[in-house]
């Protein structure tokens, strides 16, 4: 097989026994190469906080972390604050993952040029010494002995505080009330009492709610579940404006032929107070999914029925939450093909949406945000004759200001 002469594509050779294959071969790294080239060109650099440079010890510094926004998914590649030796002539980069679905933290590396790596095209610049100057890659650059804030702050993008893979969190009986720790944070159970069989996270399954009579809505709480407060995801600049994501999957259900057998995640007061939720299962009819928003004037929701129901192709559910307060209260749920570890559908089946008019004055029932608010996730039945049990897989929250 034959390369060019500046990427390294491979491609067929004119008489190739096997010269789809290599064709195949060639056109996903001319997809990689274009994809790189596009993501590159569209970056913005921001934060960083205050920058110096010293030619003499070719030391530059920056005090908080510099974002690097990938903008066809809008995460960051981010820089943890610190500084950078460049002789005259170097330049630092970093080595990224290309098409981020979180926000993640990269070294620097420093070098004479950037690898030309066959095809991948991993390494992004981010800036170049010339005597006593350092240039960034957006036209900016600070001079020996400056001192000065040079990219301006850090816009706040998504940023992930829990992403758990419940298939590789070990295995544990969680068959009474109390906490449980999964994945390094502390989950609390809540009505035991309720569970047909008792919750489980079992390794290369996940975690297995196998409810009895139970409920989730403003009047009654009684499913069993777990919750975690948002105190223990370290988010920055927590108010009623903070927007969040939920992201669910779900692997199998089963018994779900009642309406009032479902699966629910969302935000909520750890009481029936207040709740941002999403539920799937049966409301109605099998292949639901429901979004609401709880307060204390009731509980409102809407419906959306998928065609096809959940099955195999629907294994993922997102929730949106524009916000924590305010005269309307509104949340949004998508469901589709989201292959593990994945953010977003990749092909959205159905979706819902629900706005809430509270009024101004809405009393929220807590007076801290991060422990009087958090994560739940869990699953009620109608009874205990349907024998509904729910398999999730993964479980994510993101957060943007």
């Amino acid at each position: 097989m034959a390369t060019t002469s500046r990427l390294g594509i491979t491609y067929p050779d004119e008489k190739s026994r096997s010269w789809f294959d290599s064709f195949t071969a060639m056109m996903g790294q001319i997809d990689e190469a274009l994809y790189a080239g596009r993501e590159d060109r569209n970056i913005v650099l921001s934060g960083g906080g205050t920058f110096t440079f010293s030619a003499s010890t070719g030391v530059l510094a920056w005090t908080s972390a510099i974002a690097v926004l990938a903008p066809i998914t809008g995460y960051q590649w981010q820089i943890a604050a610190g500084n950078v030796t460049l002789a005259d002539g170097q330049l630092f980069y970093i080595t990224v993952a290309r098409g981020p679905q979180s926000t993640s933290s990269y070294s620097t590396v420093v070098g004479a040029t950037v690898p030309n790596e066959p095809f991948g095209d991993s390494q992004l610049l981010i800036g170049w010494r010339s005597g006593s100057r350092v240039y960034f890659r957006n036209g900016l650059s600070i001079y020996s002995g400056e001192t000065k804030s040079l990219l301006g702050p850090s816009p706040q993008g998504w940023v992930t505080v829990m992403d758990l893979d419940l298939t590789t969190s070990g295995t544990q009986s969680i068959n009474a009330d109390g906490n449980y720790t999964i994945g390094g944070f502390s989950f609390k159970k809540e009505n035991s009492a309720q569970d047909r069989i008792a919750m489980a996270l079992t390794a290369s399954t996940g975690l297995v709610i196998q409810p009895t009579t139970s409920a989730y809505t403003n009047a009654s709480r009684t499913a069993p579940l777990l919750w975690v407060a948002l105190s223990q995801f370290g988010i920055v600049d927590l108010d009623v404006t903070t927007k969040f994501r939920v992201y669910v999957s779900v692997s199998a259900t089963s018994g779900d032929g009642t309406s009032g057998d479902f699966t629910f995640a969302g935000l909520d007061s750890d009481s029936t107070a207040m709740a941002w939720w999403f539920q799937r299962g049966n409301n109605g009819s099998s292949g639901q999914l429901k979004v609401g928003v709880r307060n204390s004037g009731g509980d409102t929701g809407t419906n959306s029925t998928l065609s096809g129901g959940y099955g195999a192709s629907n294994v993922t559910t997102r929730l949106d939450i524009p916000q924590l307060n305010g005269a309307v209260q509104q949340a949004a749920a998508y469901i589709g093909v989201a292959p593990s570890g994945s953010g977003f559908p990749t092909t959205v089946q159905g979706q819902s949406s629900q706005q809430v008019a509270l009024g101004a004055s809405t009393n929220m029932g807590f007076s801290n945000l991060s422990t009087g608010l958090g994560f739940v996730i869990g699953a009620a039945a109608a009874n205990g004759t349907d024998h509904y049990s729910t398999t999730i897989t993964r479980i994510r929250l993101d957060y943007r200001n």
